[in-house]
C-alpha cells in the first residue's frame, strides 16, 4: 500500500501465514540509481510450510528441486506481471471457499429471500448480488464463478453450491486412532446387515432396555482388527458414555450417541461419498424427521416378556449445568421410533418401498427439492437404495447413520442449513485458538480435555444464534475424539489441519 505521495509503502512480509491463511507475502526492493533517486520494485512471493520445505532441501538440485517448487508454489513474481499462473489461481479459489465457509449461514439467509418462490434456484445475476452483499466486493467472485459453475447455466441452485464447500482434516496432518476404531467397528456392524432385534440384542443381551459400557467394551473388542488396551477402551466408550458413572445408557439414547460418533469419526477419516445433489436432499428428508412427533420408545418388537422401565438417567460429570437428557435431543432419539414405525414387514428390516411411501406422506415433503425441482418418487426410491448399499431393504443402522447428523433446531424445512461439525469448528477458529493460547501457560500448544471443552462450549454459545450452533451431543463426540491418551487435546496441530474443499 503506497501512502505519502510514494515515500512510504505498507508491506505484509509473512505469505502463508500462521498456516491459516492462504496469502502471498511482498518485498520491497530499493535500489539507489546512478541519479541519486530512490528506485523501488515490489514483488510477491510464497513460501510454504517446513513440511513442504523439507521436500525441496532433501531434493537433489538441478531439474527435480526445480519441478518440486513450481508444484508446492514456491515463487515470487513482479508486482505487475499479469499471469500469476494456476497456483496462485488455485490458492485464490481456496481463500474465496474459506469466505464462502465462514459466511455460509448469512448467504444461505440471503440466498433464501431471493428466492420468493420457494424454487431452490435463483439467477445467476441474483446468486451473484448475494455474494457481493454478504462476503464483500472486493474478491473476483464472477471470474470464481466460472471455475465453481462451469456449466453457464441461467439458474444456480443455491443449496447445492453451499454444500459443495467442506471441512475436513487433512490426514498428513492429523490422524485420530479414535475415529479410525469407531469408523472400523460402525462398518464392521453394517456389514452384517441385522435385523433390528439382532442389533438391539447385541448391545442389550438381557433385554433391560439399557446399554452397559462393559458390554459396548467388549463389542469394540469384538469387532475391531486391533488389540485395544484397557486405557484405550475406556478412551472409546467415553465418547458415547462421557463421564457416567455406572447406571449405562437407554438404548435409544445409546444408538444415537454411537451412531453419531460415528458420523463425525467418518468425517475425520474420509471425506463425504454421497454424491453431492443427493446429500442435500438427505438432510432436508432428516429434517422432516425430526419435525415429526413420534411415539417413545416403548419396546416395539421387542419380546413381549420383557417390558422395559425406564431406566435413572446416570449421574454425569459434565462440565455444564445441562441436565443429562440435553444431550440426547429428542427429534433425533425417535429415529430410532420413526425406522420401527415405518417397518411395515416387522422383520428389523426397512423395504425401500416402505421407506419411499412413509417418505413422501411426510408433512412438509412437498416443500422438499432436487436441484430446484420438487422430489420425485424415483428420486426418493435412489436415495433409499443409496442408503441401504443396493440393496431391497435398509438396517437400522443404515437409517440412523444417514440421517443422525441433521440439524435438530427448530428452524422451519426452507430456513434450515445443515452442516458438518468440522465446519463449525472451521468458522470459529481463530476463537478456538485465541482462547486456547489464553490457557496454554507453556504455549505447547496442547491444553486438558476439559479446558478444551470448555472453550468449545464457549465459543458455542456466544456464537451468534442464527448460525448453526453444535448440540450437546456433537461437542462430547468431537472433544473425546481428538482427546489423547494423556487427557490433553493438542489444538495446535488439530486446527492447523482443518482444510476447505470445494467438491
Amino acid at each position: 500500500m503506497e501512502h505519502h505521495l510514494g515515500l512510504v509503502f505498507t508491506i505484509f512480509s509473512a505469505s502463508n501465514y500462521q498456516g491459516y491463511e492462504v496469502n502471498w507475502g511482498a518485498i520491497a526492493l530499493l535500489t539507489l540509481g546512478s541519479d541519486g533517486r530512490v528506485e523501488q520494485a515490489l514483488r510477491e512471493h510464497n513460501v510454504p510450510d517446513f513440511e513442504e520445505l523439507h521436500k525441496v532441501v532433501a531434493a537433489p538440485a538441478g531439474v527435480e528441486r526445480e519441478q518440486i517448487c513450481q508444484d508446492i508454489g514456491l515463487s515470487w513474481m513482479d508486482c505487475d506481471r499479469v499471469a500469476v499462473g494456476e497456483r496462485r489461481v488455485r490458492l485464490a479459489l481456496r481463500r474465496m471457499a474459506g469466505i464462502v465457509l465462514d459466511f455460509k449461514p448469512s448467504l444461505w439467509r440471503q440466498f433464501r429471500r431471493a428466492d420468493a418462490k420457494n424454487l431452490g434456484t435463483i439467477v445467476r445475476e441474483a446468486w451473484l448480488d448475494c455474494l457481493v452483499k454478504v462476503c464483500g466486493d472486493t474478491l473476483p467472485w464472477m471470474e470464481a464463478s466460472k471455475c465453481w459453475l462451469p456449466d453457464g447455466g441461467d439458474r444456480v441452485d443455491y443449496r447445492k453450491f453451499l454444500h459443495r464447500f467442506k471441512v475436513v482434516l487433512s490426514p498428513q496432518k492429523w490422524f485420530s486412532w479414535k475415529s479410525a476404531v469407531l469408523t472400523e467397528v460402525f462398518g464392521n456392524l453394517l456389514q452384517r446387515k441385522a435385523p433390528a432385534m439382532d442389533i438391539f440384542h447385541l448391545f442389550d443381551p438381557i433385554d433391560k432396555g439399557v446399554v452397559e459400557e462393559e458390554v459396548f467394551k467388549l463389542v469394540l473388542q469384538e469387532c475391531s482388527s486391533a488389540t485395544l488396551t484397557a486405557s484405550q477402551l475406556s478412551a472409546l466408550s467415553r465418547a458415547i458414555f462421557g463421564q457416567g458413572r455406572g447406571g449405562g445408557l437407554r438404548v435409544n439414547d445409546f444408538l444415537y450417541r454411537f451412531t453419531l460418533s460415528f458420523a463425525q469419526a467418518q468425517g475425520m477419516v474420509s471425506s463425504d461419498a454421497s454424491p453431492l445433489a443427493l446429500s442435500s436432499t438427505i438432510d432436508q428428508i432428516g429434517k422432516l424427521f425430526s419435525q415429526v412427533e413420534t411415539r417413545q420408545y416403548c419396546g416395539l418388537n421387542r419380546l413381549p416378556s420383557q417390558p422395559m422401565e425406564p431406566p435413572k438417567a446416570p449421574p454425569l460429570d459434565r462440565l455444564a449445568s445441562a441436565p443429562p437428557d440435553a444431550f440426547v435431543p429428542r427429534s433425533q432419539v425417535s429415529l430410532v421410533d420413526t425406522f420401527l414405525q415405518f417397518n411395515g414387514s416387522k422383520k428389523g428390516f426397512l423395504e425401500v418401498r416402505d421407506f419411499v411411501r412413509h417418505v413422501m406422506e411426510l408433512p412438509g415433503f412437498g416443500d422438499v427439492r432436487q436441484e430446484g425441482r420438487p422430489l420425485s418418487e424415483e428420486c426418493v426410491k435412489s436415495i433409499a437404495q443409496m442408503i441401504a448399499e443396493g440393496d431391497d431393504a435398509i438396517n437400522l443402522l443404515q437409517f440412523v447413520g444417514a440421517f443422525v447428523v441433521t440439524d435438530v433446531g427448530n428452524a422451519s424445512l426452507e430456513d434450515d442449513l445443515n452442516e458438518h461439525v468440522l465446519t463449525f469448528i472451521y468458522r470459529h477458529r481463530h476463537a478456538l485458538r485465541s482462547s486456547c493460547c489464553e490457557h496454554d501457560g507453556k504455549e505447547a500448544g496442547r491444553v486438558s480435555r476439559r479446558l478444551f471443552a470448555m472453550v468449545l462450549e464457549a465459543v458455542n454459545f456466544c456464537a451468534p444464534k442464527p448460525a448453526s450452533n453444535l448440540t450437546r451431543a456433537q461437542m462430547d463426540a468431537l472433544v473425546e475424539s481428538i482427546t489423547e491418551d494423556d487427557d490433553m487435546v493438542d489444538y495446535e496441530s488439530f486446527l492447523a489441519s482443518l482444510e476447505v474443499r470445494a467438491e
